[in-house]
């Protein structure tokens, strides 16, 4: 069973003062094959409504202004570690205390300087940190536009630490 007349809307329009670019271009989508069902077997038609945006937090921001509430929330986890209204630690529950515990312990090192201190040491001797950045030449050469222009591109070298993984840089914290 196939469903027919099925197009997709784009919204179109440029803000001046928002980084939203909104498409309009409609267009047939391919056909679609329903499954069997003992229901209804007749044809409906939908639209799809599409936000490009250059950076998420607009999109939030964006959506924000309808539903009522503050991006500024989105950004980062309440006190219980949720983002926004739904959002929460998805770990498996006998890791619950652990994680609070670790909680625990950041809130009272993170202000503590001596705490601080020794951690940067250690990131230092022991990881090979400051991370170094590289130019890189010939990929900003490759993406240059003809008119001169385009985007400088740097690599941070985090296969430089000496494990040869970013993820020390999280273990030695903790």
């Amino acid at each position: 069973m196939a469903t027919s007349g099925t197009a997709a809307t784009f919204k179109s329009s440029v803000s001046a003062h928002s980084e939203l670019t909104h498409l309009r271009s409609p267009s047939k989508l391919p056909k679609f094959t329903s499954l069997p069902s003992s229901r209804s077997r007749s044809s409906s038609s939908f639209s799809v409504s599409c936000t490009i945006a250059k950076d998420p937090t607009v999109l939030m921001a964006d959506s924000a202004k309808t539903a009522g509430s503050d991006p500024t929330l989105w950004k980062r986890p309440d006190s219980f570690g949720r983002f926004g209204k739904f959002g929460g630690k998805y770990v498996p529950e006998t890791l619950m205390h652990a994680l609070s515990e670790l909680e625990t312990a950041f809130y009272s090192l993170a202000t503590d300087e001596d705490f601080q201190r020794e951690l940067a040491e250690i990131l230092k001797d022991y990881v090979g940190r400051e991370s170094p950045l590289y130019f890189a030449e010939r990929l900003t050469e490759h993406y240059r536009r003809e008119n001169g222009e385009g985007p400088l591109i740097y690599l941070k070298r985090e296969d430089l630490n000496h494990t040869g993984a970013h993820k020390i840089n999280n273990a030695v914290a903790q």
